[in-house]
């Protein structure tokens, strides 16, 4: 994924809406402190994307959360 890349929701929404990507900003997520364990689990990677909607909106999605326009339509 990258800037300008068409996308749709990839999760249940009340329309289709084609967007834009406009942002992507990768970040290392610490987990909490598991007490059953007494230890951290393992950090990840979480990337999160912002997209212009077709209908003027704008919103902050997970990469999961997201298709590629082209997968949509085969």
């Amino acid at each position: 994924m990258k800037p300008g890349d068409l996308v749709i929701r990839a999760y249940a929404f009340h329309r289709r809406v084609l967007g834009t990507i406009i942002g992507i900003e990768t970040s290392e997520v610490a987990p909490a402190f598991n007490h059953h364990d007494d230890e951290f689990g393992e950090p990840w990677l979480e990337t999160v994307v912002s997209v212009l909607w077709a209908d003027g909106t704008t919103s902050t999605e997970l990469d999961c959360e997201l298709d590629y326009n082209e997968e949509i339509f085969r």
